[in-house]
């Protein structure tokens, strides 16, 4: 989540400069895709499974080496974007208004509310 976070601040102002397209559709996009990951990940899951069952014993070094790349293949992309869509709420909320000295809080307060839900 902090590459995603450190990689979407970067991205983000470059991106909405030269295009013009305003941050909450790139935030959406994200939000989209990290929807997404819901049905991709367990089917990465069974693929790794699959691709696992002929490699030996579970406790086996290879076994337990290729189990933990697997899965960290299957959620990094989605992890990444969620580390972005902050960088892009808060290149929006820029847009929106000049001195966003407390829209962090308020965006963070929703999230953590939004999670609960």
């Amino acid at each position: 989540m902090s590459l995603g976070s450190w990689a979407g601040g970067v991205w983000i102002s470059n991106v909405t400069s030269r295009s013009r397209i305003s941050a909450i559709y790139f935030y959406a996009v994200a939000e989209g895709l990290i929807g997404a990951g819901a049905f991709v990940v367990p089917k990465l899951f069974s693929w790794g499974e699959t691709l696992l069952l002929p490699s030996g014993e579970m406790i086996s070094v290879s076994y337990l080496f290729y189990s933990a790349l697997i899965i960290s293949l299957s959620i990094l992309p989605w992890c990444i974007l969620m580390g972005a869509t902050f960088p892009f709420m808060m290149a929006f909320i820029k847009e929106r208004e000049d001195s966003g000295t407390t829209s962090f809080s308020f965006l963070y307060l929703a999230n953590v509310i939004g999670a609960m839900w």
